[in-house]
C-alpha cells in the first residue's frame, strides 16, 4: 500500500494514526502467487494477479482469498480508549475517529486497531 498516513492527529495529541495492519493477518505470498505472476503477469505481483492465480494464502490454515484479508489503521492511544468503570469511551478519541472515518473508508481500511502506548509516553515513529 502506498497510501501515505496522514490522519494528524487527536486535539489534545493523545492519539495518532501510526501504521496500518493487515486483518485477521497480512495476505501471505507463496511461490504459486509469484510464478503465475511471473508468467501471466509479467512479474507483477498486483492484487488481481494473486487472486487469479487460485493459490490461497500462505499462512497455515487460512483459507481466505487475497480480496478477504482487510487492512486497518493502527492507532497509538497515549490516554485509555474507553473507561471500563464507567463504560464510557474517550471522548477526545471519539472525536478524533469521527473526524477521519470518512477519509479511511474512502482509502478502503476497514476500521481500527488500537495500540497501547500509555507506559512509553509517547507516540511510536509514524511509518510510511
Amino acid at each position: 500500500m502506498s497510501k501515505k498516513l496522514d490522519y494528524g492527529e487527536s486535539e489534545d495529541g493523545n492519539f495518532k494514526v501510526v501504521d496500518r495492519m493487515g486483518i485477521p493477518h497480512g495476505f501471505c505470498l507463496t511461490p504459486r502467487h509469484i510464478s503465475w505472476a511471473a508468467d501471466k503477469y509479467g512479474g507483477m505481483l498486483t492484487r488481481q494477479a494473486v487472486a487469479e492465480s487460485g493459490a490461497p494464502c500462505g499462512v497455515k490454515g487460512c483459507t481466505l482469498t487475497v480480496w478477504e484479508h482487510k487492512t486497518a489503521l493502527l492507532v497509538s492511544c497515549l490516554q485509555p480508549v474507553a473507561y471500563p468503570e464507567t463504560k464510557e469511551n474517550n471522548k477526545e478519541v471519539e472525536k478524533y475517529l469521527r473526524s477521519i472515518v470518512d477519509q479511511c473508508i474512502k482509502e478502503d481500511y476497514s476500521g481500527f486497531v488500537f495500540l497501547d502506548s500509555k507506559d512509553s509516553g509517547k507516540h511510536p515513529p509514524k511509518r510510511e
